[in-house]
């Protein structure tokens, strides 16, 4: 089951059980936050849209730490003006934890049983040695039919050095 939910001018695609970096919001760690406007829920086969928001429709998440991300770089130049103008920004994020997805018309999918039976016996690979010596063999064909294209060229070319000479 998944769910898309806006925070902080953004959206975000959720699973249970994800944990997904937000922008930043007034809360400690450790404390439960809902998100109620969902604007897309689905369990894989039945999909609610909302129109703006799913009604009903709720994301759990717990808030695991608070955080600040990489810096940005910012550089302003201006060529053949002897100006330049560098600065940085480090945005703050909150990491949460999606622990519950749920909808009024969309129930969760409950997850298929599997049956674990006893794996089949399958045959035993032929040993290496059978395989290294059918290589072999092949190596050994192909050696021969370049040298028998060799010794051909050459007998070709022997003739046509013999007719020159007779000719002077």
């Amino acid at each position: 089951m998944f769910a898309v939910f806006a925070t902080g001018g953004k959206q975000y695609r959720v699973r249970q059980g994800q944990v997904i970096k937000v922008e930043t919001l007034p809360h400690e760690a450790g404390n439960t936050i809902d998100f109620n406007e969902l604007l897309l829920v689905s369990n894989g086969e039945d999909v609610e849209v909302g129109k703006p928001h799913v009604d009903g429709g709720k994301v759990t998440a717990e808030v695991v730490s608070h955080g600040r991300a990489r810096k940005v770089k910012i550089l302003k130049f201006r060529r053949r003006k002897n100006s330049i103008r560098r600065a940085g920004h480090r945005q703050n994020y909150i990491e949460l934890k999606i622990t519950a997805i749920s909808a009024k018309n969309v129930k969760a999918k409950p997850k298929p049983k599997v049956e674990t039976t006893p794996k089949a016996k399958t045959a035993k690979k032929p040993a290496v040695s059978d395989t290294k010596v059918k290589a072999q063999g092949a190596k050994e064909a192909t050696k021969k039919e370049a040298t028998k294209k060799v010794e051909s060229k050459q007998v070709q070319e022997n003739p046509a050095k013999s007719n020159k000479t007779d000719e002077a």
